[in-house]
Formats: C-alpha cells, sequence, structure tokens
C-alpha cells in the first residue's frame, strides 16, 4: 500500500498551489479554501466552489506519476439550493485522466425534477465509453457524502472502475481494454467535462482528499463527541457480611470504540444498595449506673438471750417481769 497524493486542506490556500498544484475557475466560478463549519468535513478547512448560472468548470487539479492503478477517496456535499435547471445533465465532482484522455468519472445526474440527482459513473473502456448501472438511491442535498473510486488499467480486457458511496459498491465494471493508459492527474471540483450547469445559488463542497494504489482508503477517523446514557445499578444483598476497613471500589465507567479521538462524557454512576438481614454487633459503652437504696428488714421471733457475768439492775428487772 503506498499514498499516492492526499489532501486534507489544512494547509492549502485558496489559491491551491500547496497542496494541490493549481486551480481552474471558468467565467466567474470560484473555488476558494473555507473555515465554515457547513464547508468542512473534518479539521478547520474545506473547499467551496460557487457558479455563476453559465460555467460549469470549477476545480482542483494535482498532477502525479503515471499510475496503473488507483484508490480515491474525497467527502462531497451539495448545498441546499443546488439545482441544474436542464435534465439528465450530468456534474463531475472527480476525474482521472491520462494526459487529454479521460479514464474514469464520477458525476452527479440531474433527473426531471432541477434538485433531484443521481450518482453517474463512467470510464474509459480502451477505445469508447463504459457508463457501468448504478444501484445507488437519489443524492441528497446538504449532506456529507463519501465518494470512493477505483480505476485499474488491467493486462487486457479486465480494467475498469468501481465506485463506493458510504462505504457501499454502486456500480463496477472490469470488462475494459485499456492496459495501456496511465493515470497521470486528478481533477476534484465540479470539471468542465459534464454538460450540467448549476445555479447562481448552487454551491459545491469538498474535502479529505485521499489516493492509494493498492487499496481503498477508507473514510476519516473524524472525532465525534459521544455522552451515553446514565448507568443505573441495583444491588440486592442477603444476609452480608461486612468487615470493617475495607473500601469498595465500584471501578471506572468505561467506554469502548473504534473512532480515534473520541470525546467521551460519562454520567453519574447511580447505584441503590438494599441490605436485608444485616448482623450488627453490640458496642461496650461505659454507663453511669445508679442503683436503688438497698432496704432491709429484719424481724426475730423468740430471741435468745445470754446472760452473761454483767448483770445488772434494768436486766434484772427484765427477768422479773418477763417471768411473771
Amino acid at each position: 500500500m503506498a499514498t499516492i497524493f492526499n489532501s486534507d486542506l489544512e494547509t492549502e490556500t485558496s489559491a491551491f498551489e500547496t497542496e494541490w498544484d493549481s486551480k481552474t475557475e471558468e467565467g466567474s466560478n470560484t473555488l476558494a479554501i473555507s473555515t465554515t463549519a457547513a464547508h468542512v468535513h473534518t479539521g478547520t478547512n474545506g473547499a467551496i466552489c460557487t457558479f455563476d448560472g453559465t460555467n460549469n468548470g470549477v476545480y482542483a487539479v494535482k498532477t502525479v506519476s503515471d499510475q496503473s492503478e488507483v484508490y480515491t477517496r474525497q467527502y462531497i456535499k451539495f448545498n441546499s439550493a443546488f439545482t441544474v435547471e436542464t435534465d439528465y445533465q450530468i456534474l463531475v465532482p472527480i476525474e482521472l485522466k491520462d494526459g487529454a484522455q479521460y479514464l474514469a468519472r464520477v458525476g452527479a445526474k440531474v433527473q426531471a425534477d432541477s434538485q433531484t440527482f443521481k450518482w453517474y459513473t463512467q470510464y474509459w473502456n480502451g477505445s469508447g465509453n463504459t457508463a457501468p448501472a448504478i444501484t445507488a438511491e437519489n443524492i441528497v442535498l446538504n449532506t456529507w457524502y463519501l465518494v470512493e473510486l477505483h480505476w485499474l488499467a488491467g493486462s487486457g480486457a479486465d480494467g475498469g472502475i468501481e465506485v463506493k458511496i458510504d462505504g457501499v459498491s454502486i456500480s463496477s465494471d472490469f470488462s475494459g481494454a485499456q492496459s495501456a493508459a496511465r493515470c497521470d492527474t486528478i481533477r476534484v471540483g465540479a470539471t468542465a467535462i459534464g454538460n450540467a450547469v448549476p445555479t447562481a445559488d448552487s454551491e459545491l463542497y469538498f474535502d479529505d482528499f485521499a489516493s492509494d494504489d493498492t487499496s481503498w482508503v477508507g473514510s476519516t477517523s473524524a472525532g465525534v463527541d459521544i455522552t451515553p446514557a446514565v448507568l443505573t445499578s441495583s444491588i440486592t444483598a442477603y444476609n452480608p457480611t461486612v468487615v470493617a476497613g475495607i473500601q469498595w471500589d465500584m471501578g471506572p465507567f468505561v467506554y469502548v470504540g473504534e473512532e480515534t479521538g473520541v470525546s467521551v462524557v460519562p454520567q453519574l454512576l447511580q447505584t441503590t444498595i438494599q441490605i436485608h438481614d444485616p448482623v450488627v454487633y453490640a458496642v461496650d459503652v461505659p454507663t453511669a449506673v445508679a442503683p436503688p437504696l438497698l432496704q432491709t428488714s429484719i424481724k426475730m421471733f423468740n430471741p435468745t438471750v445470754n446472760v452473761g457475768k454483767f448483770r445488772n439492775r434494768i436486766a434484772s428487772m427484765l427477768h422479773l417481769i418477763m417471768g411473771r
């Protein structure tokens, strides 16, 4: 896989002599670099083609070394006012050439309605033109399209083209006999070959051109903003065993995607925990205790009194009284 020529327009100027070699502007048509968001697919720069209602040619030109096989990728968009008033004419946003001989084209063909377009493909088969059948739906205005073209010179009656729109093949034919042909020129914008003349309100935008000599380039890895929905968890625990001193880490909220340059803004992690029949251990707490007064009542019946050697008059009197 080897890159032939890429241009994301980020260093290009309106002269189209930095990344590209030159530009062609028929009549008062214009081709310029724009930083308006609607004119840019990725990055800060995109290209804008405007029309004067009389001419259709306005395109950038790049000369490359001779190629027997070319894969190209670009993004194009037609503005909401894009109009071609002549039925079934063709505007060509990309064309490959060998000197003065065109090799392959991808175009937009206007229908009976002046704002309804279908994709159109064509290639030089060595002696004339081949226009393979198209399986694509109508072109939606004001919408970016990924347009991919594969051209092959071939070794005999096996040369031709395949075209993909947004990654889906819409046209393919490899039955041409143009083995001696070599691509040396790339035109992007609105080439002068097609007969369709856009009105003065029409604008065509393109961005992120790339080319390869071996395989499909594929889409750009455009940055996207992703705001995932709130993650709500409910955890029910029965008879849990809780050990003091261990911190429970719920872990990170993770978004996995294939895109590069992804900006992820996760929402708050909300968790509800219900615990049934917990085991609670008692804790000793010093307590001031004030017990009630101990009251004692003593009753004696028929006491026995021992008379000692000390006998006094009161004892003698009690003895006499009790003896009576």
